[in-house]
């Protein structure tokens, strides 16, 4: 009986889930803006569901339904409007199966754009000080706000409070040759201010130096357990010095008359530290004295010198189609020999052993025209010795085969639902062109083509495209596709309400001295707005607007990371931002630490896939790129003083991909350089470059 009930119990669980047909729906996802937000969920087969949505966890629940096409692999969605700003909100959908069946509530949570900025504590607080008084100055936190000051000396427990309305304030009544600090709080409105900045401290002048501090202090081990220090002074009343193993406490002071010293029964092989004072005067009873010198260091003698097999250093190669000759800096050393090892891009992670290798140099055979690999090498010092492995240098063969131009000036004319394709490039190529609607809403089409225009009929209205033309190459290759933007979207489109009221796609452009930001207008927009701020700063400029959609702002920080955001304004309200991140300024660094490239135009469409190896190198560079347009070009290698040290000119050069080469770099100080990519004058690429 036991058994019959335990099975009973099974089979009415089993078939309150396992035969479920109403199933919840998959994840809830909810994308906000400042007065609304889109909910988006998978149906899993049921057409339609019923959507709840409230404000915060107390408001009642407001109700709607959606319908569905209902396929496995369709989106529901369901855009909510009217919501308040900056407000935290929650949302819930469930599958209606029947007129009695439900399924599960799957709910998520949100909250609204539109919050207003913080209030930012000052930052680069800085001081000029005086004998009894003193600047403190501040960076602007922007117009209408001001400022709360505090400032004490480090004898006080109190602060002084003053009031600022600029960013500059000059405080007086200091004591000479004293010790500050301040700190500064931004008061944005009546009911708004920051916290307080980072301390700053300062100390007045006014400081009397009793007399010359020792300079030049100089240790030298002698024999096993002494160590002789010397330095320069003018006093005669004479010095005091002091001793430390490595970051102990500091000796008592010796005192001497002469301008040398000798430690005696130092221990083996130990870090020793010394500084020395003047000894300025010596009035009743009591010494003055100098501040103390910087510290001299040494080691003590008796170390034991243990000999270490080091890795080989200076890869360096010249590459053929299917061989390539790679050399290293030898190790000293009898019977030295070394094991290289090489990778291909396609290897899967696999490292190919070539071991026993006599010289410092040796042909990899085997290779593959066009195709990138790795090598490394590690010294065999002894029998029982090995050094770790180099840093892997990266090698491109030659033999790379260019594709056929791709079209150029590629053009796109719209009529209603009907839009004409236009390219230059006259030959009896073949084309194959492709068209998709960024919405997904419009099937993809792949047309071939010949000639230099096509007439595409049929799209849908109020809708945005995106076109790509490849040519078809003689040796069965596509070439690099050109690409065009188009809408259908028209003023009869703004029923709808500001969802086609937006920017698609951003530019940006910097130079030194000004930046350049364009958008893709819309034909509803009767106005651009624009902000820009620092990308480690959360407050945005005041808005700039401007009929035409493109804005000049200069007056940025060179070299800086910012982020613009700018968006459409139309008859039915302002459209949502498009933002993009740019670095202020040309010929920047983009990665101080590492080898990364930076293309400088926002939206570079002339030079790709831009690299330089070895890295770091010794004799020669090689610097490989992609041309996606014809354009006349120069590579430059430049110090960190701005002098030129090396130049290539390629001159006028098609579509295509290249590697061309800096030799002779031998006789260069070992150092960091940049290398600068110019293209029609104007730099596109740098990327920074190691000799060593």
């Amino acid at each position: 009986m036991k058994r019959i009930l335990l099975l009973l119990a099974f089979l009415t669980s089993f078939a309150a889930n396992g035969f479920s047909q109403c199933p919840a729906p998959a994840a809830v996802v909810a994308v906000p803006r400042a007065d609304g937000a889109l909910v988006i969920w998978a149906p899993t087969g049921a057409t339609l569901f019923e959507v709840q949505y409230r404000l915060g966890s107390d408001s009642a629940w407001v109700s709607t339904t959606v319908q569905s096409a209902g396929g496995a692999r369709d989106t529901a969605s369901l855009q909510l409007r009217n919501l308040a700003s900056c407000k935290g909100y929650a949302v819930r959908v469930r599958a209606k199966c029947t007129a009695t069946v439900n399924s599960d509530w799957k709910m998520s949570t949100f909250s609204t754009l539109g919050c207003p900025a913080p209030c930012a504590a000052p930052r680069g607080l800085f001081v000029a000080a005086r004998d009894s008084s003193a600047s403190l100055n501040w960076l602007s936190a922007g117009a209408g706000v001001t400022y709360v000051v505090q400032y004490k000396s480090t004898r006080d427990s109190t602060y002084k409070t003053v009031n600022a309305t600029t960013n500059s304030l000059t405080v007086d009544h200091l004591q000479l040759c004293s010790e500050y600090h301040f700190r500064v709080k931004t008061v944005c409105s009546a009911t708004s201010s920051s916290n307080y900045s980072e301390l700053a401290r300062f100390k007045t002048l006014g400081c009397a130096a009793p007399c010359t501090t020792p300079r030049e202090i100089r240790a030298v081990t002698e024999g096993t357990n002494k160590i002789n220090i010397g330095w320069i002074g003018t006093s005669t009343l004479g010095y005091e010095i002091q001793h430390r193993i490595r970051d102990s406490a500091w000796s008592a002071s010796a005192r001497v008359t002469t301008l040398t010293y000798q430690l005696t029964n130092t221990r083996t092989c130990t870090p020793y530290g010394f500084r020395v004072r003047t000894v300025c005067s010596h009035t009743a009873g009591a010494l003055l004295y100098s501040e103390w010198s910087s510290t001299a260091t040494v080691i003590s003698a008796g170390c034991v010198i243990v000999a270490r097999c080091e890795a080989p250093k200076r890869l360096s190669y010249v590459p053929a189609t299917t061989t390539t000759l790679v050399r290293w800096d030898s190790i000293a050393g009898a019977g030295v020999t070394y094991d290289v090892q090489i990778m291909g891009a396609r290897d899967s992670g696999a490292w190919r052993t070539i071991a026993g290798v006599r010289t410092a140099s040796t042909t990899l055979t085997g290779l593959t025209a066009c195709s990138v690999y790795m090598f490394r090498v590690k010294a065999n010092c002894s029998a029982t010795t090995s050094s770790n492995w180099s840093e892997p240098s990266r090698f491109v063969t030659t033999g790379c085969v260019p594709l056929c131009s791709k079209p150029k000036d590629l053009k796109a004319m719209v009529s209603d639902t009907n839009v004409v394709f236009s390219w230059g490039r006259a030959d009896s190529a073949s084309y194959k062109l492709t068209i998709i609607s960024l919405d997904g809403t419009f099937s993809t089409r792949t047309i071939t083509v010949t000639g230099l225009n096509y007439t595409l009929s049929g799209l849908l209205r109020c809708k945005t495209y995106k076109a790509t033309l490849t040519k078809n190459c003689s040796d069965g290759r596509s070439s690099e596709a050109a690409t065009v933007a188009f809408s259908t979207i028209t003023r009869a489109c703004a029923g709808s309400g500001n969802d086609n009221c937006k920017v698609q796609e951003l530019a940006v452009y910097s130079a030194n001295d000004s930046t350049i930001v364009q958008a893709l207008a819309t034909v509803l927009a009767s106005s651009y707005e624009m902000q820009y701020r620092k990308s480690a700063d959360s407050a945005w400029s005041a808005p700039i607007s401007s009929a035409r959609p493109s804005f000049i702002v200069r007056g940025l920080t060179r070299c800086a990371n910012y982020v613009v955001r700018v968006r459409a304004v139309c008859t039915t309200g302002a459209g949502e931002w498009k933002t993009k991140e740019f670095r202020a300024g040309a010929a920047c660094f983009a990665n101080p630490t590492g080898d990364d490239v930076e293309y400088l135009l926002g939206s570079n469409t002339t030079i790709s896939a831009f690299s330089v190896y070895p890295n770091p190198g010794h004799e020669a560079l090689a610097v490989s790129y992609k041309l996606e347009q014809d354009a006349t070009i120069n590579v430059q290698l430049v110090n960190l003083q701005g002098q030129i040290v090396r130049q290539l000119n390629g001159g006028l050069q098609e579509v295509g991909n290249y590697n061309q080469t800096l030799e002779n770099l031998g006789n260069l100080n070992d150092g960091l350089y940049m290398l600068i990519v110019r293209a029609n004058g104007k730099v596109l690429a740098t990327q920074k470059w190691t000799k060593q």
